[in-house]
């Protein structure tokens, strides 16, 4: 069970809690994932402080992106992880954990050619911002197209 209501403080600009908020929330679903007697509670929790995120400042991903993993973690149903992580890509088209995030998704509800076209999206942004492609990313890939 989480020890702290979520931050609402008025003396903090509206994203320095939006980011104290999804700190809480990120910590809750690691500890949830490593403590199986308070995933409930601890997810619960991270999902009550990332919504409060989100409301503090709907125009960052990060938010829409933790709320996707809650609800991955408490079985809500693919279409609503889907859409989660949709919208984190739309927030902000250059955040490639997201789109990482998306094509997972994408290759666990067999939408392979999705997955595909949004690693190819990923990797167009990482082009122009001249960043290298994750390990992770490319093992993805590779594992989609030798599947083929």
């Amino acid at each position: 069970m989480c020890c702290c209501k979520p931050a609402t403080a008025t003396a903090m600009s509206a994203a320095a809690l939006a980011q104290a908020n999804l700190y809480v929330a990120r910590a809750l679903v690691r500890r949830a994932d490593a403590s199986p007697p308070t995933a409930v509670a601890d997810l619960a929790a991270a999902e009550e402080h990332a919504a409060v995120a989100a409301r503090l400042n709907p125009y960052d991903a990060s938010a829409p992106t933790v709320l996707a993993v809650v609800a991955q973690r408490r079985n809500a149903g693919s279409d609503t992880v889907r859409a989660r992580l949709v919208n984190a890509v739309r927030l902000a088209p250059t955040d490639t954990t997201a789109r990482l995030n998306l094509a997972v998704l994408d290759v666990s509800l067999g939408r392979k050619d999705a997955a595909l076209q949004t690693i190819e999206e990923a990797k167009r942004v990482q082009r122009v911002q001249r960043r290298p492609e994750p390990v992770e990313q490319q093992q993805l890939e590779n594992e989609i197209r030798s599947a083929r």
